[in-house]
């Protein structure tokens, strides 16, 4: 069983003398069941058989000298300063437990930063200051040092969390302080890492330089969780706009190469076309043979070119048509 320290004067107080045997027994109980740093969930049927009393109790917590009930919780608001009277250090890892009840509950019970040896870790004072002065050759490897032991924690859980999504991890002592600070005064831890994984997001679409990007203790201090950080048009860059001008002349040159394949065909299908048109002249007076001629000018050439409708022609019926205008234009003149 944990052991605590005990105000032996406390049977002197007028306040404490004034209370009702019940209020005395139930302010005992409360300091022997209250956790490591000072809370207790309310169970009052289990209050009343571990003291063994049978009847509810009137106004159980209001005589109650620093005690704060609130949503289903006792605060028992001098226990930590009373256990710990040197304060809470972060680097203390014996600490640890006490810092992550207290940064949970501050949600609960926001005086809680305002109130006793807690203010001792919230403006940054403790062991690491005392070691940061004496370690090390001369004065700027002991700051180094002083830094690392600051930095070393520990921290509280909820806040390792919107440590681990936020972009920028400089300076966690004083971004941990302001944490607190904001949970404090009634922002809930969710709406704090969501917005830190929206702003981690919006820095790295717009490649914010890391010396560019806020520390923590100053986003959280101007409450820049409620920015608008929707991703919008990027800012151009030299790199982006030399991809761009190297695609779009890419594709310039694509549509160079396929024009002149196009310009080649069609050549191509012009020449085919004049060669069967001159051996269909010259086989016009024997049908068979410019039907073979055409037969064999659709199976060397294929489909070469487009009539003025659109439709698809071969150089064998081209052909054919030169030829038969041919004719015609000579019947005409005879």
């Amino acid at each position: 069983m944990p052991k605590r320290f005990i105000d032996a004067d406390i049977w002197g107080k007028a306040w404490h003398r004034r209370l009702s045997t019940e209020h005395k027994l139930i302010l005992r109980y409360l300091f022997d069941s209250c956790d490591r740093a000072g809370f207790w969930e309310i169970d009052e049927e289990k209050m009343l058989f571990d003291m063994n009393l049978v009847s509810p109790i009137q106004d159980p917590w209001k005589p109650l000298k620093d005690i704060t009930e609130r949503a289903g919780w006792i605060w028992v608001t001098d226990f930590i300063e009373f256990q710990y009277p040197g304060g809470l250090q972060r680097n203390n890892r014996a600490h640890k437990g006490i810092i992550d009840a207290l940064s949970k509950q501050a949600q609960r019970f926001p005086e809680i930063l305002k109130e006793g040896a807690y203010k001792t870790l919230i403006r940054g004072y403790g062991i690491g200051i005392g070691i940061g002065k004496g370690i090390g050759k001369g004065e700027s490897e002991g700051k180094v040092r002083h830094k690392a032991e600051n930095d070393a924690g520990p921290y509280s859980d909820l806040f390792g969390e919107w440590w681990e999504v936020y972009p920028r991890h400089s300076d966690k002592r004083k971004a941990f302080d302001a944490y607190l600070l904001v949970i404090g005064s009634g922002v809930i831890h969710k709406t704090l890492r969501v917005a830190a994984g929206q702003y981690s997001a919006w820095t790295k679409a717009h490649e914010t330089p890391k010396d560019k990007i806020k520390m923590g203790a100053t986003w959280l201090n101007n409450r820049c969780w409620e920015d608008d950080y929707e991703i919008g048009p990027i800012p151009d860059t030299e790199q982006a706009s030399a991809a761009r001008s190297k695609a779009r002349h890419s594709q310039e040159r694509s549509a160079e190469i396929q024009a002149e394949r196009e310009l080649a065909r069609l050549e191509a299908w012009a020449v085919a076309s004049r060669d069967v048109a001159d051996r269909m002249w010259e086989a016009r007076d024997d049908p068979a043979a410019v039907r073979d001629l055409i037969r064999q000018a659709d199976v060397d050439h294929g489909a070469l070119g487009a009539n003025d409708d659109g439709e698809t022609v071969s150089a064998g019926a081209v052909g054919f048509c030169r030829v038969w205008r041919e004719i015609r234009g000579g019947e005409e003149e005879g």
